[in-house]
């Protein structure tokens, strides 16, 4: 059963780790002047922490806005990223997985 559950888990993470790396480069190209998203794997990292629902809103969005490219983009493309990203990650991805691992008990 240990092997059913990780074999299921390992299948699904594939697609975790993809949507994670396109959303944390998406993050770092948006938000690169936050130390979160600085360099593309402190964005992979924070990434992975925002999945599982530690996302610290006013620290990210509301923050120094220096960069020439926040200001240009700001608003208008990391608060849709990041709502898509919130619909996408932690609610259609991480329900998948519970059903994954519901229809396989069943």
């Amino acid at each position: 059963m240990f092997f059913d559950v990780l074999k299921t888990f390992s299948r699904f993470f594939l697609i975790f780790v993809l949507f994670i790396v396109a959303f944390s480069v998406a993050f770092h190209a948006v938000l690169q002047n936050r130390p979160e998203f600085s360099s593309v794997p402190s964005s992979v990292l924070k990434t992975a922490v925002m999945m599982i629902g530690e996302f610290e809103f006013t620290a990210i969005f509301h923050g120094d806005d220096n960069s020439h490219l926040e200001r240009l983009f700001g608003p208008t493309i990391a608060y849709p990223l990041f709502l898509f990203f919130c619909v996408i990650m932690t609610i259609l991805l991480m329900n998948l997985l519970v059903r994954e691992q519901y229809r396989l008990f069943s």
